[in-house]
């Protein structure tokens, strides 16, 4: 074995995790010479756990805080505590508003319509009201496709004294049958009380505003038969509606409701 004259040990010792230790041995000679050596000695730093994804300041419980570096800092939770992400709120898809209701047609009154006219949205009182009494007066089983319809109130004809209605309800109404298209036509019907209404006028399908010879009415009884360019049978004496010509000569609608049919 090796005589050691002199040994000299000098360590440099830093901290745990990534010092480097250094240890340095100086023989003297002995008896057997031997070569000095230095042998240098690298201890690597330990390895660190993989560190959780970072959360967000908002999302540390409460409890999981602490300084950087040390247990339960961001990014460093402390044992035991669990760090729970910001919840993700997600909105409903906006929906469009829904739509807005048609408008209804109205016109200002004048002398030739005194109370003006409105034309009733489809599933509207006046609507359902004039189309009852239309197929109901006709007899309809089938539905009445509705191309257009008027609504208006006014006086009877001045050569109704008694009992007189100064609120007759009128209704104009254009159409053709769903199951039949050929039968079509121009109807004005009529509501005095609820008893006292009914179809007053008719017109071929393709006449327009309120005119001789287009509109006709039927007086008194008789066998129904079909009168061509009107849609169905009809009963009864024809007359001319608008100047009252076959019957009493009186027009069928006063002076103050006629231009209520203007452009239908």
């Amino acid at each position: 074995m090796t005589k050691l004259a002199a040994a000299a040990l000098a360590l440099s010792l830093a901290a745990c995790g990534g010092s480097t230790v250094t240890a340095t041995l100086t023989v003297i000679p002995g008896d057997t010479p031997t070569t000095a050596s230095t042998p240098t000695a690298s201890l690597s730093p330990s390895p660190s756990p993989t560190a959780p994804p970072t959360a967000s300041p908002t999302s540390q419980p409460s409890g999981c805080g602490g300084l950087p570096g040390s247990p339960g800092a961001i990014g460093q939770p402390s044992p035991g505590c669990t760090v729970t992400p910001e919840p993700t709120v997600t909105l409903p898809p906006a929906t469009n508003p829904p739509p807005s209701p048609s408008p209804v047609a109205v016109a200002t009154p004048w002398p030739g319509c005194i109370n003006g006219w409105t034309r009733p949205v489809e599933g509207e009182t006046r609507w359902v009201s004039g189309l009852e009494i239309l197929t109901g007066y006709l007899g309809l089983a089938d539905p009445l496709i509705v191309d257009d319809m008027v609504y208006f109130v006014g006086p009877d004809p001045d050569n109704i004294l008694a009992p007189r209605n100064e609120r007759v309800k009128r209704w104009y109404i254009k159409g053709w049958l769903k199951s039949d298209a050929t039968y079509r036509g121009r109807w004005l019907i009529e509501k005095r009380t609820d008893t006292v209404l009914g179809v007053s006028a008719v017109a071929p399908y393709d006449t327009t505003g309120y005119e001789s010879p287009d509109w006709s009415g039927f007086v008194g009884d008789g066998v129904p038969r079909a009168i061509d360019g009107l849609p169905g049978e009809w009963g009864g004496i024809q007359y001319d509606f608008v100047t009252g010509e076959g019957d009493s000569g009186f027009p069928g609608l006063p002076a103050s409701q006629v231009e209520c049919l203007a452009g239908t």
